[in-house]
């Protein structure tokens, strides 16, 4: 009887030890399966040197970038190959890049919609101070009379003061005028608009 236990015990040791090699080899093909994918993803996602991730809980693409040696990761709602027919002006960035405003007013319609809300963040994120990227004061208004609210156009535009203003229009486009910046919009692509100038603040494109 003590044989066959024996026996028996021994065998139990040896179907442990072949479970937990099995265990194991499961458990690291698939955490490099799952970093292989992760890499994959990122790699065919990358736009030139930026690498891009697309996060599906939140539905947005999130980048890194490094300024002045500080990195950032930064979100964005829409990848920058969605946004290549949005025509940026060559280098209306450096209105603010350049010159350093002291102060920047993004200028919304009056009659803005919760879109119009997020284009305008879209903007300030990188311009505002909340996430330190630019650093700059960043503040918002109405370009149409509103009771209440405050206003700005571009005619509020100085040597001190950028005014990003938002346009509804047939095209979508962003261009500069004097220390003022113009993103004309068509219906429903007011993000798309301020994504594409958002990008180009950080150079992405």
């Amino acid at each position: 009887m003590m044989k066959k236990s024996s026996k028996k015990s021994n065998e139990s040791k040896v179907w442990f030890i072949v479970i937990v090699i099995v265990i194991c080899v499961v458990l690291i093909g698939s955490i490099y399966y799952s970093k292989h994918k992760v890499e994959s993803q990122v790699n065919a996602n990358n736009y030139h040197e930026f690498q891009f991730y697309y996060d599906q809980s939140s539905e947005l693409w999130f980048t890194k970038i490094e300024l002045n040696k500080v990195p950032y990761t930064i979100p964005y709602y829409f990848h920058p190959n969605e946004l290549e027919d949005i025509n940026v002006e060559e280098d209306v960035e450096n209105i603010i890049l350049v010159y350093r405003p002291k102060k920047i007013i993004i200028s919304l319609p009056g009659d803005s919609s919760s879109d119009m809300a997020i284009a305008g963040i879209e903007i300030a994120k990188i311009t505002g101070e909340r996430y330190e990227v630019l650093n700059i004061k960043t503040v918002s208004a109405v370009n149409d009379l509103v009771e209440g609210l405050p206003y700005a156009t571009c005619d509020n535009a100085s040597q001190e003061v950028v005014v990003i203003s938002f346009k509804k229009s047939n095209r979508n486009t962003v261009y500069g005028y004097n220390r003022c910046i113009i993103l004309e919009y068509k219906e429903g692509d007011a993000v798309r608009v301020a994504d594409a100038f958002s990008y180009s603040l950080i150079k992405v494109m």
